[in-house]
C-alpha cells in the first residue's frame, strides 16, 4: 500500500511517537510510507528519514493558509496515495478535506485525546462532522477516547476501531547497575541510593505537574532524600520552577528539559507518577511499564485499560494526591511489592501493548478498507 500519515509536526509527544513507530513498522512490512507535516519536521524527523521514510514539510503560514489545501491535493495525487491517516486537529481538518478532493481511496483519522478543551470550535465541529462522512474509519487509541467522541459528536458506532498505542520492548531493556549510577550522577543525583520519582510529559496544563510537585512535597516529609525528576519542557516551566521554590523543594526536584534518552532516564526511576488531568492513552505509562518501573497514575483516558490497581500498577482518581502519595511510599518501602508490580507491568506490555501489535492491527484495518484493484 502507498500510505501517508499527516500530523502537525514531529516534535516529541505521544501522538508523534505513535506516528513514527507506525511508519517504521509499516515500512518494515513492505509498504510505501511517508509523512506530511504542516510545520518543520521536528526532532523525530531524522529518525524517519534515516530509515528511508520521506517527510514532506508544508510550512503552513498562519491559521487560514488556504494554499495548504491545494499543496496537499497536489502531493496526494503526485504520490498516488492510497491511504491517508490524519492525526490531531489541524491534520484532521485540512488533511481529510484535501484527501477527499484528491480522490484518495481510503481516509482514516486517529483520535488521540478525550480532552474537551483540546477539541473543536462550533464551526470546526460542524466541519468535522461533515468530513466524518468521507472518513472510512476513526481509530481511537482507547475505549474511553472512543466513548468520549461518540458522546460528543453524532458519529455512528461502526465508524470506530480501537487500536491501542504500543511500545518497542527492545528499547526498554534494563540498564546495568553501573550505568544507572553514572546516569544518576550525570543528572546531578549524587546519592546513588536516593529514591527517584519520575514524571514524564510536556509541561502543559493537562499534564498537571503542579500536582506532582504537591505529591513530592508530601513524600519528602517522609523521605527527605527523595528526588523528583520532571522530564519534558513547555510553557509552564517557569511557573513550576516558582512552585518548587515556594514548596522548598529546590534540593529535591530536577528539571531535565525535553530528552531523547527516555529509556535511560526510566532506568534511574523507582516509581513513575502520571498526574495528568486528561489523556487519550498514555505512551509514557506503557514505556515505564515496559522498562519495569512501577507506575502510579490518575484514572484518566485509557489508564484503566492498561493498569489493574494493585496488580501491575496503582490507579487513583485525578486530584487524589493523598492516595497517590501513599501508593508511591508503599512501593518505595516494599521491595517485594515493587518487584511484583514491575514484573506484572512488563508482562502486560509484552502481551498486549507492543508496537508490533499496533502496526499489525493498523495494517489489517487499511487492507480491509482499501478497495481491490482490477487486473
Amino acid at each position: 500500500m502507498i500510505i501517508m500519515q499527516i500530523i502537525w509536526g514531529l516534535d516529541k509527544g505521544g501522538a508523534e511517537r505513535v506516528v513514527v513507530d507506525l511508519c517504521l513498522g509499516l515500512k518494515r512490512r513492505g509498504h510505501q510510507v511517508s509523512v506530511c507535516c504542516f510545520v518543520g519536521g521536528g526532532r523525530l524527523q531524522p529518525e524517519l528519514e534515516e530509515s528511508g521514510v520521506p517527510v514532506h514539510v508544508l510550512r503552513k503560514k498562519g491559521r487560514y493558509d488556504i494554499t495548504v489545501l491545494f499543496r496537499l491535493i497536489h502531493l496526494f495525487r503526485k504520490q498516488r496515495i492510497e491511504v491517508v491517516n490524519t492525526h490531531l486537529i489541524t491534520a484532521d481538518l485540512w488533511g481529510r478535506l484535501a484527501a477527499k478532493m484528491a480522490g484518495v481511496p481510503v481516509i482514516v483519522t486517529t483520535e488521540h485525546s478525550a480532552d474537551p478543551r483540546s477539541y473543536r470550535s462550533r464551526f470546526q465541529t460542524m466541519l468535522d462532522t461533515l468530513l466524518g462522512r468521507a472518513t472510512a474509519k476513526i481509530i481511537a487509541v482507547s475505549k474511553r477516547v472512543r466513548d468520549h467522541h461518540l458522546s460528543s459528536q453524532s458519529y455512528r458506532d461502526s465508524i470506530f476501531a480501537v487500536i491501542y498505542n504500543g511500545v518497542d520492548l527492545e528499547k526498554f531493556n534494563a540498564s546495568g547497575d553501573s550505568s544507572i549510577s553514572l546516569k544518576k550522577k550525570a543528572l546531578g543525583i549524587d546519592d546513588p541510593s536516593a529514591p527517584v520519582i519520575g514524571n514524564i510529559g510536556r509541561l502543559v496544563p493537562q499534564k498537571r505537574q503542579d500536582l506532582f510537585l504537591e505529591v513530592m512535597a508530601a513524600i519528602v516529609k517522609q523521605r527527605p532524600g527523595a528526588v523528583g525528576l520532571i522530564v519534558g519542557d513547555g510553557h509552564l516551566r517557569a511557573p513550576l520552577e516558582s512552585q518548587v521554590e515556594a514548596l522548598g523543594l529546590e534540593q529535591n526536584i530536577i528539571f531535565t528539559g525535553a530528552r531523547g534518552d527516555i529509556p535511560e532516564l526510566l532506568s534511574t526511576m523507582n516509581v513513575m507518577v502520571m498526574s495528568s488531568e486528561q489523556e487519550g492513552f498514555s505512551v509514557t505509562i506503557l514505556e515505564a511499564m515496559a522498562a519495569g518501573v512501577p507506575v502510579v497514575a490518575t484514572d484518566v483516558g485509557g489508564s484503566a485499560e492498561v493498569i489493574k490497581h494493585g496488580v501491575n500498577g496503582f490507579l487513583h482518581p485525578f486530584g487524589d494526591n493523598r492516595a497517590i502519595t501513599e501508593s508511591v511510599l508503599k512501593i518505595l518501602g516494599d521491595r517485594t511489592l515493587s518487584r511484583n508490580i514491575s514484573a506484572a507491568g512488563k508482562s502486560t506490555i509484552r502481551n498486549h501493548f507492543t508496537v508490533t501489535k499496533m502496526v499489525e492491527a493498523t495494517e489489517s484495518l487499511y487492507e480491509e478498507l482499501l478497495p481491490p484493484t482490477s487486473d
